[in-house]
């Protein structure tokens, strides 16, 4: 479900947290993500955890509040899925990496799955989001770009002349997506994302 264009602007164009303006376009707004998981998971104390799109692993180290007894961290770039087992070495019991397409991998059973910024490329995002649901045995934590919100139109421009599809998406798509879904669920508004809780 990820293209050879997605995978080779990963790779090589993505900017990294030190990178001037282009970081702000691109991770602006991480405080109030971590803010908004925190408060659904308020403890990962024992949890079987998948971070899928685990980019360097900052994000989830900074959403941990108790020591995971296994976190599986995967993304379709290798030099990613390195830096974050790096990264979180020592903040669970078990850390395994892999590099793959995350909708695709079949190992499932995890407590939550974590899904942060890894929709935005799924053109059927509604789908994708239901892979994520049936490698959960709880909650399934995952956001969406907001419509409404002119950064998001900016991303979207460089997205494209990256050969990339970036999915904008309105509350109304959100709330009839997760209704046909038919699981107990939250949808909450950022500045820049809409993020969605499942619960089973």
């Amino acid at each position: 479900m990820f293209d050879g264009a997605l995978i080779k602007y990963f790779a090589s164009s993505y900017p990294g947290r030190s990178v001037g303006v282009r970081r702000l376009l691109f991770r602006h707004g991480e405080a109030e993500r971590c803010r908004i998981v925190r408060k659904w998971l308020p403890s990962t104390l024992g949890f079987n955890i998948l971070d899928a799109g685990c980019g360097d692993g900052q994000f989830l180290s900074s959403v941990i509040s108790g020591q995971p007894v296994r976190i599986r961290l995967e993304d379709i770039v290798s030099d990613n899925v390195e830096v974050a087992c790096g990264t979180l070495t020592g903040q669970a019991v078990t850390i395994e990496g892999m590099t793959c397409d995350t909708f695709t991998c079949k190992d499932s059973g995890f407590d939550v799955v974590i899904a942060i910024g890894l929709l935005d490329y799924q053109r059927d995002w509604q789908n994708a989001l239901i892979r994520l649901i049936r490698r959960s045995r709880k909650d399934v934590i995952a956001n969406v770009p907001r419509f409404d919100h002119p950064r998001n139109w900016l991303r979207a421009v460089w997205f494209y002349g990256h050969g990339v599809r970036l999915q904008l998406v309105r509350k109304k798509q959100v709330m009839k997506a997760l209704r046909t879904i038919g699981l107990p669920f939250d949808v909450q508004g950022s500045r820049f994302e809409w993020f969605i809780w499942i619960r089973r």
